[in-house]
């Protein structure tokens, strides 16, 4: 005879529900998942438990964190706090409250103290300063979740590791951005590169360079640009011998 030992609701709607099988004088146990009407959706076991009855159904448990109770109670006695109850609630469960101290509290990138959180939220529209981070500190308090001492000092060394990384990206994207804009400079013309050694050497920005990379760069250009000078020049040279004998041979 197979019978109905736990059923517990989940947070989609459906039934976890362990049977029990103890036909033959040998029990055992087996787990299954049912739908909202009851009808059997999967079985760890080859064998087919029946459907939920509507009285077995009313038994069933619910599989939630402690926090949504809290938030059922608090959303009851202030109604305009419901919304950020729930949403306190979803942080408890995901573990994103951090006790620091007794009146100190993390909730991510936010500090939280007996009576202010550095969210916008509670700075302007959080009935009397209650925002969401507040409300999941406040529960997490009342869960009897432990305070953790060292979570501020390693938040803060974490802090100055991403300040490090991006103020170290953004030295590097402008260093990036300057050799980018030297290059342009220097191969563009001989002019432009003319212009931009006059523009540095005056702000004092190669005074140890002159004649180094730079030089090196507008004699480079120079250099491009004056051998396309001369094969123009010789290539107008020749057309015009070319036309001045067509000429002779016409006179001849």
């Amino acid at each position: 005879m197979i019978t109905l030992t736990k059923l517990t609701h989940l947070n989609d709607g459906t039934y976890y529900a362990t049977w029990r099988d103890d036909e033959g004088g040998i029990a055992f146990t087996f787990a299954a998942i049912h739908d909202a009407n009851g009808r059997l959706v999967v079985c760890n076991m080859n064998l087919r438990p029946p459907r939920l009855t509507a009285a077995q159904i009313e038994t069933a448990v619910c599989d939630q964190h402690p926090a949504y109770a809290l938030a059922e109670k608090g959303a009851a006695a202030k109604p305009a706090l419901a919304q950020r109850m729930q949403k306190a609630a979803a942080l408890v469960e995901a573990g994103s409250v951090t006790l620091t101290g007794e009146t100190s509290a993390m909730v991510g990138d936010y500090n939280i103290t007996a009576t202010a959180c550095t969210c916008k939220d509670h700075e302007y529209r959080a009935p009397d300063g209650w925002c969401k981070h507040r409300l999941a500190v406040r529960m997490a308090r009342a869960l009897g979740q432990p305070i953790d001492f060292d979570a501020m000092e390693r938040e803060i060394k974490a802090r100055k590791q991403r300040d490090h990384e991006a103020m170290v990206m953004r030295v590097r994207q402008q260093g990036h951005a300057n050799r980018r804009s030297y290059r342009d400079y220097c191969n563009n013309s001989p002019e432009a590169a003319r212009r931009y050694l006059l523009k540095a050497a005056a702000n004092g920005r190669i005074a140890a360079q002159s004649g180094g990379k730079l030089h090196r760069k507008q004699q480079q250009a120079t250099r491009r640009t004056t051998t396309q000078a001369d094969r123009a020049y010789w290539i107008q040279k020749t057309r015009d011998s070319r036309d001045a004998f067509m000429q002779k041979e016409v006179e001849l």
